[in-house]
């Protein structure tokens, strides 16, 4: 690769270099162009990114790393080096956490890649999630089941959550919608000695743990 371009600040000039790197189709008709085109943004406000160093507001900056395809500390934490890539990862609000959507088709593809563009994003606030992030790391996503081999306990299109950071069978938790009341109910799956069990709490708090059939 030729020598980094610097522009007017260390967000716009790891926003280009990301455009280097994936070979963006639509930088045939300029950088500019092509930023508006994945960002969805104005070409005015891209135009003060790339020139007159300003940052995108705070509501929007999460938004334009899921687009470009990296991580938010990495596009707007300047002690983070350009070459150091970051691929998207959970984001933490102050209210909950925000948990990037994938295909199910690129589950195991995404392991060897730093850079996907991130389409949506599920609001989770269970607080149990501070113990998974602590014990597998950022690197957390959702993808709906298409074809649940857990029928009828775990139905195809519920969405399933998983870490990188462990084998995808041995780390699932599923969210669906209780019948009767819709509100979400959140089940794990595991696996022991070669069994599948179901994993989940009851309104008195007491775990819940049943045998999966294949």
């Amino acid at each position: 690769m030729s020598e980094i371009k610097s522009y007017s600040s260390l967000f716009a000039t790891k926003m280009n270099y990301i455009l280097d790197l994936i070979d963006a189709t639509p930088l045939q008709h300029g950088r500019a162009k092509a930023i508006e085109h994945i960002t969805q943004e104005k070409g005015s406000t891209v135009n003060n990114w790339l020139f007159n160093g300003r940052l995108p507001r705070d509501n929007k900056k999460l938004a334009v790393a899921d687009a470009i395809g990296v991580s938010y500390d990495y596009l707007f934490n300047d002690d983070i080096d350009i070459k150091n890539i970051q691929k998207p990862e959970i984001f933490k609000d102050e209210q909950c956490y925000l948990v990037p959507y994938i295909d199910e088709d690129d589950v195991f593809e995404l392991k060897h890649k730093n850079i996907f563009t991130v389409q949506t994003r599920l609001s989770i606030m269970f607080p149990s999630f501070d113990m998974f992030i602590k014990k597998y790391g950022m690197n957390i996503y959702i993808t709906k089941l298409k074809h649940s081999i857990f029928e009828p306990h775990i139905q195809s299109n519920s969405d399933v959550i998983y870490s990188e950071n462990v084998i995808f069978e041995d780390f699932r938790l599923v969210i669906q919608k209780n019948k009767t009341n819709n509100k979400l109910i959140v089940k794990r799956i595991i696996e022991t000695n070669g069994e599948f069990y179901l994993e989940s709490m009851n309104d008195k708090q007491k775990l819940i743990k049943e045998r999966l059939n294949k």
